[in-house]
């Protein structure tokens, strides 16, 4: 009996070991990858301008449009921001993506809840769209469990939006926003790490 057991904790450790296994996603090509995020879904930059993204989509979060299905096993390239310039920068929270041009132009698309995606309501956006059109950003702040967001605009200034159950944006209450609300003038961060509420 004792023999059984040992050897079931040996195979059992063994699976999870092979089931926690990283896999390799194969490109089409050897164009190497610029920017990585991930959530419950992927997206990333490749060195040649592609930007490209998988996984749930049930949000809109690939900002595919309505008729998007609502999830992509296999990658597939996001072409709205062909004619925009250069990617800055991308992040991904719960059920929502952010791009962030080189122009300083930020957009989103994704879950409405709490207003994550800071658009100015709490509606699914299923398709990109810009979060201010009066502010300019250098830098997200983010954390892919987070329902949050933080962003330093060009002036360095920080402004916070989504879930603040916590005060967790730093605004002196525990009141959802739904678009960007100064946090603090000419904070000019150095380092920012965000927890996950």
């Amino acid at each position: 009996m004792r023999k059984t057991v040992s050897l079931f904790l040996c195979v059992l450790m063994t699976l999870s070991f092979l089931l926690a296994m990283p896999v390799a996603v194969h490109a089409e090509d050897s164009i190497p990858i610029s920017q990585f995020v991930a959530d419950n879904h992927v997206l990333m930059t490749r060195a040649d301008g592609r930007f490209i993204g998988w996984g749930d989509n049930t949000h809109g979060q690939l900002g595919l449009g309505a008729s998007g299905a609502t999830s992509y096993t296999k990658p597939i390239e996001i072409t709205f921001f062909k004619d925009k310039g250069k990617i800055k920068q991308i992040a991904a929270i719960k059920d929502v993506s952010f791009v962030l041009m080189n122009s300083g132009e930020l957009y989103s698309c994704g879950s409405g809840t709490y207003g994550k995606h800071g658009q100015g309501d709490t509606y699914d956006r299923k398709t990109w769209g810009l979060v201010s059109s009066s502010i300019k950003f250098k830098k997200l702040y983010t954390n892919s469990a987070a329902e949050f967001v933080l962003a330093e605009d060009l002036s360095g200034s920080l402004y916070g939006w989504g879930k603040n159950t916590d005060g967790q944006l730093g605004l002196g209450d525990t009141n959802a926003r739904t678009s960007p609300s100064l946090v603090k003038e000419s904070a000019n961060i150095k380092e920012l790490w965000l927890g996950e509420t």
